[in-house]
């Protein structure tokens, strides 16, 4: 059932642990045939965690990692130490970014969506389909709409102007 290599690794369900690549193959579960798992089992008001370390301090404890919340219903994915993206019980997702960029991207190989954020991680200021229209905000409040050339079809200013075909209204 389980099997402890002279060069410690663990194989549960194999006796040859080393077959199979998970890093260094330290840890291998295998189910010959039907359906296989590890389970994390915390109550029902706690999280838990598969983590990726690189150190003993700070968040390189966590630098990558899986979380569950338990009385939030709520599944994190982690990287750089910080929670990245967070799916809660109805199926929405947030996506976090701390840096300008693009901060979440959906596509299914035909239709896509881009939320982008400024260069210093402010509200987003693009929202772009499938790399054909684009949805532009600015720090003036305008928003403007924009081929997928950049090129200005229309803009609302803050002051509820719209401007078809122009930029100046």
């Amino acid at each position: 059932r389980m099997r402890i290599t002279e060069a410690g690794n663990v194989g549960i369900g194999t006796t040859s642990p080393t077959d199979y690549y998970s890093g260094a193959d330290n840890l291998v579960v295998k189910q010959a045939s039907g359906e296989g798992g590890i389970s994390i089992v915390t109550s029902d008001v706690q999280t838990g965690w598969l983590l990726f370390a690189d150190g003993t301090t700070g968040n390189e404890q966590y630098r990558g990692g899986i979380s569950y919340n338990h009385s939030l219903d709520k599944l994190y994915l982690l990287s750089g130490g910080s929670s990245r993206v967070i799916i809660d019980s109805s199926g929405y997702t947030k996506f976090t970014k701390s840096t300008g960029g693009v901060i979440a991207s959906f596509y299914d190989g035909t239709y896509g969506v881009d939320l982008a954020a400024t260069a210093t991680g402010g509200s987003i200021q693009t929202f772009n389909i499938n790399q054909t229209l684009n949805f532009n905000t600015y720090g003036t409040g305008d928003i403007t709409f924009t081929t997928s050339n950049n090129s200005e079809r229309m803009r609302i200013t803050s002051g509820g102007n719209v401007g078809i075909g122009i930029t100046n209204n």
